[in-house]
């Protein structure tokens, strides 16, 4: 601590001064205090207008007056609960009115935490600040002093871990290996000593003992006069998850108690979902546990699903992933250690062209499948019944007891769990009983299915006597006559634990087998067809937006493009099907408009109990009427074609083709569970597929460069484990070299002090919220304004700009110059930048995010000016940047941007054309004129935005052209959209 002898830190970010702290902390407070009272106040918004209130800040656009500062910077249960059993139950959470005295802290401010936990974990209830609560991280822990052990150094594995990456053979491995040892240089710190590519191989295999690893496991199955045998490559699960369990670093990051955690909304504590241990779920299966504070939930999440591993789908696997639902999701759903793991390889039963389909066949298969989840199962579902004491990672021993929380499958996959019949079934859902013709049927609601109910259904079978009628008598329940391997694990519901996958019932379901199909069956005008592949090329580009050339002849089998074309196909298609031109066509948008909206809420990483609200109204108020209307009007168009086509023999038209029986299907139906899964098991993340079928890619490539093709399952296996390994050590050695240059960090050095702040997502210096980037070199006002004078915009830029910094610098409480106004010289320097980086804290899940901004006429070819949110009073407004720059006065720099403003269209709208924007939600907006463009600091930016140009026939009377806020952008827009909309309403 030398270096900062004499010196006093700032008590608000940490700075070391010399002299000057007295005048740095009152300035440092003020922008802290700004930008958190600016945060909790777009919360307000976001949560008012995502919940449905209309009492909540306008989004009117008014940008004459700028207000310039910065914007940035359920049921809580009082008692505990009674005997919870794992069935489903129809029950809600509800927030209480207020704190009382004995629970809460005296004072109360909107945004505050409270963290209920589960009474038989004895904690008790925990209160924060907003602040404290999303910056609240486990203390570190002091990594090991040699990490990369059994390889005798650390450059030793590293070239190790290259070689597996890259996936070496042996051949390669030698020559990579002989090369370094002739190039490097043999240092007592860090020695080179592999001799060869075979030496490397014992390497691995000593490190691979260091974790569980596969073994195989054979058994038997009877079929038909035969006896089949198959095998099951697995690494325990169990043994894989103490593993992790026991390991030092992991162990704080570990969640053993089920919690309610809520917010103070200003009226009453407001229950929100996020992690599982957030959920209902969670909470209902420690209630079943023994009354000690050391029983502790172990919550498996397991996915399950075959992948083509070769190009034409010959050779295939099947991966049994498995993840901790005790560990945060950045831990959990990453790749890296403690992540999600292949923990199992499932056999497949060969296709016999001659059995596919009979129903004895499809039995056997089911059965093979269960026998071997059975063997996989065996040790979780042995101490399901009494627990086992674990020693910890944190050195404390726990009472553990293994539940199967989450299983992630498609609806096939469900089918297979639960033993249900698939979708020709009398009742062809998972989760509950509804009837096989009341699928589209999304007004009702039926019992859901209970782990219970299908025990006792399966053994009421066995009781018959003749095969036939068991199976006969499982077929009217939508079973199967095959024993469930889930059922051996007790603390767990197996219907209750399928979970609501969006990639598969949304992305790649709902919307690319029905909706999209069908807006192509309608949209046939090679006019209109060419109009909306148009408009999906002329999409402004976006970062994480996939941007498509056209679309309308092409298929896509990857969910996030589909994700993003039903989000764009809105407004591409918003005047092609309108209701005086195709009324079923215009019914099916209606549509769309409300399954987007679903679907937005389906992504929210963090529920409050208002957004669950909203999201159910939209379901049940909004959905369900537009899609029963929508079926009833093809129906009718149906049945008036039979009519003049004379078509009574054919017993009515091809109603499938036309999208009648289409829609009577289980993805339709199951968005019904979509919000009771939310409510049980956290936000969608926490249980979707797409995470998992990412490790898919992975095992295609030790398919094809680390086996022979043959016998391929246990070669992939083995190298899967390796790469396990290599991941363990190189977060070891990350963590190892992290914490050393956090011990030989200069307090004094802004790079090495804020070291762990800038490694944390949650927490930035003040200044690092906006963060400009490609800057020009400096030029004059002379030579600026000469490169943009075609531009009306660039009109009398030094007199404006000067105009504007000298009602802008008082605001902020700085001295104008002498005393007069600000007048910039010819000569005087301007800097131009082309991009700026824009951090805001989202509206949805309270995390920070990043806008990546381009301000450049020549982006990889094309011409980039994104859109911006700008923080105004009284409202906040959109706008384009047209220039960002920085310009010095008094030897400070400013950093500036010359915006065009948007604004709401009233006038020049056809009623039509209102009424379509009303009907579809679009918010829509007109460019001001360009010679009208304003100054603003880039400090007044919330966040970027994308605006759509709308492309229609406009009023001679108003040339501007016209712009959709695209709200679906993300969850952070789309809160702000609500609010818009709630605003007008």
């Amino acid at each position: 601590m030398s270096g900062t002898s004499g010196k006093k830190q700032c008590s608000i970010c940490g700075k070391w001064f010399g002299r000057g702290l007295g005048r740095h902390q009152v300035a440092c407070e003020r922008d802290f205090k700004s930008a958190q009272h600016d945060a909790a106040f777009e919360l307000v918004n976001a949560l008012a207008g995502a919940g449905g209130s209309q009492d909540n800040q306008t989004y009117v656009n008014n940008p004459t007056v700028h207000n310039l500062q910065s914007t940035e910077t359920s049921n809580p249960h009082n008692t505990a609960p009674g005997d919870i059993n794992l069935q489903q139950d129809d029950s809600t959470y509800f927030g209480t009115p207020g704190p009382t005295e004995s629970e809460s802290p005296t004072e109360v401010e909107f945004g505050d935490i409270r963290i209920e936990y589960h009474p038989k974990s004895r904690i008790p209830t925990k209160f924060q600040t907003f602040e404290e609560y999303i910056q609240d991280s486990p203390p570190p822990v002091i990594p090991e002093q040699k990490p990369w052990k059994p390889f005798r150094s650390r450059l030793d594995f590293e070239v190790a871990e290259l070689a597996l990456d890259a996936a070496l053979n042996k051949t390669q491995a030698n020559q990579l290996i002989k090369l370094i040892q002739r190039a490097v240089d043999n240092s007592d710190l860090d020695p080179f000593t592999l001799k060869n590519g075979a030496e490397m191989e014992k390497l691995w295999d000593r490190a691979s003992v260091l974790r569980t690893n596969f073994e195989k496991h054979e058994f038997t199955m009877p079929y038909k006069d035969t006896e089949q045998t198959f095998e099951i490559l697995m690494r325990d699960p169990w043994d894989w998850a103490i593993d992790i369990i026991k390991d030092r670093m992991l162990a704080p990051q570990f969640s053993w108690d089920a919690q309610i955690q809520s917010f103070w909304n200003g009226d009453y504590w407001e229950r929100f979902f996020d992690e599982p241990w957030s959920a209902k779920l969670f909470w209902d299966t420690q209630s079943t546990l023994p009354d000690d504070p050391n029983a502790k939930v172990l919550a498996f999440v397991l996915y399950a699903d075959k992948t083509k591993l070769s190009s034409f789908g010959t050779a295939k696997g099947y991966p049994i992933v498995a993840r901790l639902g005790n560990l945060p999701v950045g831990i959990r759903n990453s790749d890296g250690y403690g992540g999600g793991r292949v923990v199992g390889w499932l056999p497949i039963v060969h296709e016999d062209t001659a059995e596919t389909r009979k129903p004895g066949f499809v039995n056997f298969k089911n059965a093979v499948w269960h026998q071997a989840f059975t063997i996989f199962l065996a040790k979780i579902a042995e101490y399901s019944e009494v627990g086992h004491w674990v020693p910890c990672g944190d050195d404390t021993s726990r009472w553990l007891w293994p539940a199967i929380l989450i299983l992630s499958a498609d609806y096939e996959e469900m089918s297979v769990m639960a033993l249900t019949r698939g979708v020709r079934s009398l009742l062809p859902c998972p989760k509950c009983l509804v009837p096989n013709k009341e699928l589209s049927n999304l007004s009702l609601t039926f019992p859901h299915r209970t782990q219970k109910q299908s025990e006792n259904d399966f053994h009421e079978a066995l009781k018959l006597t003749r095969a036939g009628k068991q199976e006969d008598y499982l077929k009217n329940k939508g079973l199967r006559m095959v024993k469930n391997s889930m059922w051996t694990v007790k603390n767990m519901d197996l219907h209750r634990a399928l979970s609501y996958d969006t990639l598969h019932f949304d992305d790649n379901g709902l919307w690319e087998d029905h909706y999209f199909k069908t807006f192509k069956l309608m949209i046939q005008h090679r006019q209109d067809i060419s109009k909306v592949d148009k408009r999906f090329r002329n999409m402004p580009r976006w970062h994480d937006l996939n941007h498509f050339e056209s679309v309308m002849n092409i298929t896509f089998n990857d969910g996030s493009k589909n994700r993003d074309i039903s989000k764009i196909f809105l407004f591409a298609a918003h005047d092609i099907l309108t209701e005086d031109g195709d009324s079923s066509g215009y019914l099916l948008l209606l549509c769309l408009r409300s399954y987007l909206n679903i679907r937005m809420y389906a992504d929210f990483n963090r529920h409050t109990e208002k957004t669950l609200l909203a999201g159910r109204k939209e379901l049940e108020d909004k959905l369900t009427p537009i899609m029963e209307k929508y079926i009833t009007s093809v129906r009718l168009s149906t049945l008036s074609s039979d009519e003049n086509s004379g078509s009574e023999e054919d017993g009515g038209g091809d109603e499938e083709t036309l999208g009648i029986k289409s829609w009577n299907f289980p993805k339709l139906h199951l968005r019904q569970h979509l919000f009771d899964n939310i409510e049980d098991k956290g936000a969608s993340r926490n249980s979707s597929t797409k995470i998992n079928e990412k490790m898919h890619g992975p095992l295609k490539t030790s398919y094809h460069d680390r086996s022979n093709l043959k016998n391929f399952g246990e070669q992939i296996l083995k190298f899967d484990h390796r790469l396990m390994i290599s991941g363990q050590i190189r977060s070891n050695i990350d963590a190892l070299d992290g914490y050393v240059r956090d011990l030989l960090a200069d307090p004094e050095d802004a790079s090495t002090t804020t070291h762990s702040i800038r490694e944390s997502p949650q927490s930035l210096a003040y200044d690092e919220y906006r963060q400009l980037g490609s800057g020009l070199p400096p030029c004059t006002f002379e030579e600026f304004q000469a490169a943009h004078q075609q531009d009306p915009a660039f009109t009398r830029f030094r007199l404006k700009l000067g105009e504007f910094m000298t009602k802008f610098l008082p605001i902020y409480g700085i001295s104008l110059p002498n005393g007069k106004a600000i007048k910039f010289q010819a000569e005087d320097m301007i800097t131009e930048y082309r991009f700026l980086k824009v951090t805001y804290r989202c509206t949805a899940d309270w995390q920070l995010k990043t806008s990546y901004l381009r301000c450049n006429p020549n982006f990889y070819g094309h011409p980039r000016y994104d859109c911006v949110l700008v923080n105004s009073e009284p409202q906040p407004y959109f706008a384009r940047l047209v220039c960002i720059f920085t310009c010095i006065v008094n030897n400070q720099e400013y950093p500036l941007a010359l915006v065009q403003p948007y604004l709401p269209v009233t006038p020049g709208l056809s009623q039509s054309q209102r009424k379509c924007d009303n009907d579809l939600e679009l918010h829509r907006l007109r460019e001001n004129f360009r010679s009208e463009c304003e100054f603003v600091s880039v400090h007044t930016f919330i966040r970027g935005a994308v605006l759509i140009y709308s492309d229609e026939d406009t009023n001679s009377q108003f040339p501007s052209r016209d712009y959709f806020l695209f709200d679906l952008l993300d969850e952070d827009m789309f809160c702000r959209g609500r609010a818009i909309l709630n605003s007008k309403k």
